[in-house]
C-alpha cells in the first residue's frame, strides 16, 4: 500500500506545480498590461504639458503614484522561477519591459535640444527615465 501512495503524493504534487504556473502566468500578464500602460501614460502627459517641464513634473508625479502598487509586483515577478510560469508569459515579460523602457528612455531624445539647454529639464528627465527604469528591474 505504501508503495503506490508515494507515486500518487509525487503526480499530485507535480500536478500542483502545473497550476500554480498558470497563476502565475496571470500575474505576469496582468502586471504587463499595467507597466505597458503606465510606459503609455508617461510619455503622453510629457507631450501633453503646456511645457516640457509641465509635462515632465506631471509625468513624475503619475510614476510617483503608481509606484506603491506595482513596487511589489515587480518583486514577486523577480522572485519566479522558471517552472513557475509558461515560456510565453517570460517571453511577454521580457519584450514589455524592453518596450516600457524603451518609450520612456525615448523622451531623452524627443527633448535633447531643449535639455541640452535647460539643465533643470534635462535633470528631470533623467530622474523620471531612472525612476521608471529602477521600478522595473528593482
Amino acid at each position: 500500500m505504501a508503495n503506490r501512495i508515494l507515486p500518487f503524493f509525487s503526480v499530485f504534487f507535480v500536478a500542483l506545480m502545473m497550476l500554480g504556473g498558470c497563476k502565475k502566468d496571470d500575474l505576469v500578464n496582468s502586471t504587463c498590461d499595467e507597466i505597458d500602460k503606465l510606459a503609455t501614460e508617461i510619455v503622453d502627459t510629457v507631450k501633453k504639458g503646456e511645457t516640457p517641464k509641465d509635462g515632465v513634473d506631471a509625468a513624475q508625479k503619475l510614476l510617483d503614484s503608481k509606484k506603491g502598487d506595482l513596487e511589489p509586483k515587480m518583486k514577486e515577478l523577480g522572485e519566479l522561477r522558471g517552472f513557475q510560469v509558461s515560456d510565453e508569459a517570460t517571453a511577454r515579460m521580457t519584450s514589455t519591459l524592453m518596450d516600457a523602457v524603451g518609450k520612456v528612455e525615448g523622451l531623452k531624445i524627443d527633448y535633447l535640444g531643449e535639455s541640452m539647454s535647460d539643465k533643470d529639464l534635462d535633470a528631470k528627465i533623467e530622474k523620471l527615465t531612472g525612476d521608471f527604469s529602477n521600478l522595473l528591474t528593482g
